[in-house]
């Protein structure tokens, strides 16, 4: 099976790495990043004549909710989507019918049904969070 990872970040680098032990991985992050896993210099090459895709990308919230003051008197304020929105958007470009597109970044159900599931015109789609505590992937 070949398996493409977009995003090599905190989840997805260890998640393509213990991946590759089997499969054939290849990754894409915009970051440099250190994994022993090869990586595509484009998101095209990342996504091409794969079967499936693992999209691990972040969903930042906004700055006056990092943790740091109470927020409780706050408006709620949802996270921010774009960089995932352009990226399934660009991915979708890049696969046909056969391809998976797996969605493993931590989105709620109602985002993922109402902004993310519509973008995707040619591949299919799954969402499969990944409730990990960073770096417990690897034993």
């Amino acid at each position: 099976m070949k398996v493409g990872f977009v995003g090599v970040g905190k989840l997805g680098k260890d998640a393509a790495e213990v991946m590759a032990e089997h499969y054939d991985v290849i990754g894409y992050d915009i970051a440099g990043v250190y994994t022993t896993i090869t990586m595509a210099d484009t998101l095209r090459q990342a996504c091409e004549d794969r079967d499936i895709i693992f999209v691990a990308l972040p969903t930042p919230h906004h700055p006056d909710y990092d943790g740091r003051y109470p927020t409780s008197h706050l408006p709620p304020k949802d996270f921010d989507y774009r960089i995932l929105t352009s990226a399934i958007s660009a991915i979708d470009k890049f696969v046909d019918s056969s391809t998976l597109i797996v969605l493993i970044s931590t989105v709620l159900p109602g985002t993922v049904r109402r902004e993310i599931a519509p973008l995707i015109k040619n591949g299919r789609f799954i969402y499969n969070p990944y409730l990990i505590s960073q770096g417990s992937v690897k034993h």
